[in-house]
């Protein structure tokens, strides 16, 4: 006797659409933090103990460590997002980056991030 009965095959394949979806979101989101990690290349930030200074092609522009506090690290991706206090994105900082640890070490002492 031949039945129709795939009830017993819809477990698995409801498990291999969920991780398909979350593979998807996480591939997603690696790529929009390399798009504006990459978009970011020609930038240059200098810190001190007051924020950062900002170098944008031809603008310059100051922030004191106050208004980066949005700013976010992603330790999967090895990024670094400096974000400002309305949320614009400023700049992404590779962990591979000139003096990365000592960055981050100054953020955490300044932001606690």
């Amino acid at each position: 006797m031949i039945t129709n009965d795939v009830s017993y095959e819809l477990g698995p394949l409801l498990l291999l659409i969920v991780i398909c979806i979350g593979l998807a979101f996480y591939c997603l989101r690696v790529f929009y933090l390399l798009m504006r990690f990459l978009t970011t290349l020609n930038h240059k930030v200098e810190y001190d103990d007051i924020g950062i200074t900002l170098y944008q092609s031809s603008q310059t522009s100051k922030l004191t460590w106050d208004k980066l506090a949005k700013s976010k690290g992603y330790k999967d991706c090895q990024i670094f997002c400096l974000i400002d206090e309305s949320g614009n994105h400023l700049m992404s900082i590779w962990e591979l980056a000139n003096n990365y640890s000592d960055f981050r070490e100054r953020v955490a002492e300044k932001l606690g991030i």
